[in-house]
């Protein structure tokens, strides 16, 4: 740096970077990833690689972003090649952790429940690094420390395990499609359920689902492989517009150690998923409708 009188210099002037957009979320979005340097921008998501390029990259989040546009914190946890912002709502009283996995490129949202004040989907003022755990202070000023010990939230109650495709239009937005089956692949690693549901035609509730029991689970010998086919019920089409699987774990039933039934998670870790297959046929033309839908 400068001389106190100014002169002998050697910083260099600033490099200004040619973009539409800069940083407004504030000194509390920004983070140093391998990638570069992820901010929240009035858009959302952007990334300042190493090329000193500005890209959008939360797309897939922005519906979440405007819902919960306050970023709290910006924390980069290394072990589990992550970037989690905590974003709350306009009014403080509800929150979501927008999740980024740097080593696999995809997005996914966090829900936390502050427990002892039995708050769900609580809003979260400060998160850190704190020896080596991801720590966070809710708005009723409780601290939370992630362990890998367990799957359990602090009081030993289990936490569902929730996920679900996009929307799937292979034979475009007007067409539609022929669906024959699902199957799920992943690691089981403690007693659990699992549901695996299907929907249709952009319609959000579930038409058709099956559940596994832990007991049934555990009678894979390797992992699990799991499978449904799709039929006609509750409304439900295999010749549909648009077509979503989702996927639900579940804890287990009571055990009788010998005084009464009694919850027995285990861990609590249930299972992970590995990967999902969809057997389908796109079908030529446009959605076959009846005469009476055309008004």
């Amino acid at each position: 740096g400068p001389a106190p009188n100014g002169s002998q210099s050697d910083f260099t002037d600033p490099m200004p970077i040619q973009s539409d957009t800069g940083c407004t979320g504030g000194a509390r979005s920004v983070v140093s990833t391998p990638d570069g340097i992820m901010f929240v921008a009035a858009r959302g998501f952007h990334l300042l690689t190493r090329g000193l390029e500005v890209v959008f990259i939360g797309g897939p989040v922005q519906e979440t972003f405007k819902l919960f546009p306050v970023v709290t914190s910006a924390v980069l946890i290394a072990a589990q090649s992550q970037v989690r912002w905590t974003c709350n709502n306009a009014s403080g009283t509800e929150g979501r952790v927008i999740v980024f996995d740097y080593a696999v490129k995809q997005w996914s949202i966090f829900r936390y429940t502050d427990v002892a004040a039995g708050v769900p989907d609580t809003a979260i003022m400060d998160a850190v690094l704190w020896q080596d755990a991801w720590t966070f202070v809710t708005a009723q000023g409780r601290v939370y420390k992630e362990t890998s010990a367990h799957n359990l939230d602090s009081n030993a109650t289990w936490v569902t395990m929730r996920g679900s495709t996009a929307w799937i239009c292979e034979g475009g937005p007007l067409g539609y499609q022929h669906i024959r089956r699902a199957m799920l692949m992943g690691n089981y690693y403690s007693r659990s359920t699992l549901t695996l549901s299907f929907a249709f035609n952009f319609i959000d509730s579930e038409a058709q689902a099956y559940k596994w029991t832990e007991t049934e689970l555990e009678s894979f010998d390797d992992g699990i492989n799991v499978g449904m086919h799709v039929g006609s019920q509750n409304g439900a089409s295999p010749r549909a517009r648009a077509f979503r699987v989702s996927w639900q774990d579940g804890p287990p039933a009571p055990v009788d150690h010998g005084e009464g039934p009694e919850p027995d998670y285990g861990t609590g870790q249930g299972w992970d998923l590995s990967a999902i297959g969809i057997e389908f046929i796109p079908k030529p033309d446009m959605d076959r409708r009846s005469a009476k839908a055309r008004t």
